[in-house]
């Protein structure tokens, strides 16, 4: 994965409100930042995949960061 769309990722967190993520279900926190990502980058169907996959394994991560 390029280090554009890893900055793009921490980018859309940064974004979005503590409040908005904590009530939403794993896959709903994901869709949601993909679709950030999204419009910011074109995304190939791989990239798309890579971007999902990334954000699936550090969904704990993202978590623990809003409840800081």
């Amino acid at each position: 994965m390029s280090p554009t769309l890893v900055r793009q990722i921490w980018s859309a967190l940064t974004t979005v409100s503590p409040h908005q993520i904590r009530p939403l279900d794993d896959a709903t926190l994901l869709q949601c930042l993909v679709v950030q990502v999204q419009q910011n980058l074109y995304l190939d169907r791989q990239q798309e995949d890579d971007l999902t996959a990334y954000i699936h394994d550090r969904l704990p991560l993202i978590r623990d960061m809003c409840d800081s």
